[in-house]
């Protein structure tokens, strides 16, 4: 919670939120969160169903939607949430958040995945895509996006090496926020305080208009 308060965001992506699990203290960290960051939510399980996907917004969710990622077989079940988002403008943001396989060695699961995501995004209007995407920049999962459009913040301000993992001792990035041609980033930055297993991204984002 003080990470992100650190950067009071207006929009949140977050992955592998758990509700309820003894592990984590039985706390439905969801629900705390958003009592204490004073934002809305929306959430979808993936595997279990105190275990998923979640948005946080300030601006007003109009609608949304879970999408199931494939292959439908892996033990760890993948999904994106889809988000449409009235952020004051003509009109709506789309935002989007996953999880991708985590297996360094399958990046022929991703590529899929990958695929899928592409062909769920809008070809027009605003767009967010987020997510602990679990490859590394170059990757051939990684250069799908690219070469469908869509432009990372990290690589776009210029912030090398940008590692995400693991925050005691960084050597990846594999985190990350995609943009749609007609958003650009300001201000981005990789959070230092210790959150989780991962480091977080913030940026502003915006059309330039």
């Amino acid at each position: 919670a003080q990470a992100i308060e650190a950067e009071q965001p207006d929009i949140i992506g977050l992955q592998e939120v758990s509700r309820g699990w003894v592990v984590n203290g039985s706390v439905d960290n969801l629900i705390w969160l958003s009592r204490r960051l004073d934002m809305p939510y929306i959430f979808h399980p993936v595997t279990d169903p105190a275990f998923g996907n979640a948005i946080l917004s300030r601006y007003p969710i109009t609608d949304y939607e879970f999408i199931p990622l494939p292959p439908d077989d892996l033990p760890l079940v993948r999904g994106m949430i889809w988000a449409k988002i009235d952020v004051g403008r003509d009109a709506p943001l789309n935002f989007f958040v996953t999880h991708y396989h985590h297996r360094s060695e399958d990046s022929d699961i991703r590529v899929v995945q990958s695929e899928a995501v592409i062909a769920a995004l809008p070809t027009d209007g605003m767009v967010v895509f987020v997510g602990d995407l679990n490859a590394e920049p170059g990757s051939p999962e990684m250069l799908l996006l690219e070469e469908f459009g869509l432009a990372e913040v990290v690589e776009s301000a210029g912030i090398a090496p940008g590692y995400t993992y693991s925050p005691l001792d960084p050597v990846r990035r594999i985190d990350y926020i995609w943009l749609s041609s007609d958003l650009q980033a300001e201000n981005v930055s990789i959070t230092t305080e210790p959150a989780s297993d991962h480091m977080g991204i913030a940026a502003t984002v915006g059309s330039g208009e």
